[in-house]
């Protein structure tokens, strides 16, 4: 993940904020200024991050990334296209944890969703399949 990266590169974790979208707030932590850091290794920021800006109170973040645990699903309809459908009332899916496309945790699928910042991510989905059986699903985000 790209906070790993920069935390390598110099900077705290209490320096790097998440903010929605694909947005991170940098700030200068331990004597080490933003400006000078990405100044030593130009390349690397400009090949991994769309663009850098001073932050301003008129920027506007509408959307987060969240991963939410979804229950109840029977394991044979897990794929893109049904969870795809089961977060669509409230998200929209960006892609399933590899923990959860290999079978390696059954409790539950763990999956990254894009939702409006102020939502709270907390759901219970009925659906009736093939003859007719009906399955309750469970979502919930997580932090």
């Amino acid at each position: 993940m790209i906070i790993e990266e920069i935390e390598k590169g110099g900077m705290g974790h209490d320096s790097l904020k998440y903010i929605g979208e694909n947005a991170l707030l940098i700030q200068e932590s331990g004597g080490v200024e933003v400006g000078k850091l990405i100044d030593e290794d130009k390349e690397w920021w400009e090949k991994n991050i769309e663009s850098i800006k001073p932050w301003s109170s008129s920027q506007i973040i509408q959307n987060k990334l969240a991963w939410v645990r979804c229950r109840g699903s029977p394991f044979r309809l897990w794929s893109e296209h049904y969870f795809a459908k089961v977060v669509t009332p409230i998200s929209i899916l960006v892609s399933i944890n590899v923990g959860t496309t290999t079978y390696e945790r059954l409790e539950y699928a763990r999956l990254r969703v894009k939702a409006p910042i102020g939502c709270r991510i907390l759901m219970k989905t009925y659906m009736k399949i093939n003859l007719g059986i009906s399955y309750c699903f469970g979502g919930r985000g997580e932090q």
